[in-house]
């Protein structure tokens, strides 16, 4: 049915279309703020000081977008 190729006749025939469909529920995960980590602390022996920075710095970033999400709905 989805190929591209296919025709309303490879399946059978005339095919009834639906009328409604009523109501649609759409569920989407929450999304939480992420736990204060000192990835210095964690990651600083195993990754260069720039990298670790930029990883807090994308830390701090998604904490104020959340918060600023929070704060509007």
């Amino acid at each position: 049915m989805g190929c591209l190729v296919s025709t309303p006749k490879d399946s059978g025939g005339n095919r009834r279309k639906p009328g409604s469909i009523g109501e649609v529920s759409v569920y989407v995960p929450g999304l939480r703020i992420p736990k204060p980590v000192d990835f210095a602390q964690s990651l600083g022996d195993h990754l260069s000081k720039k990298i670790v920075e930029r990883l807090s710095a994308l830390r701090t970033r998604i904490e104020s977008c959340l918060d600023q999400l929070a704060v509007n709905t």
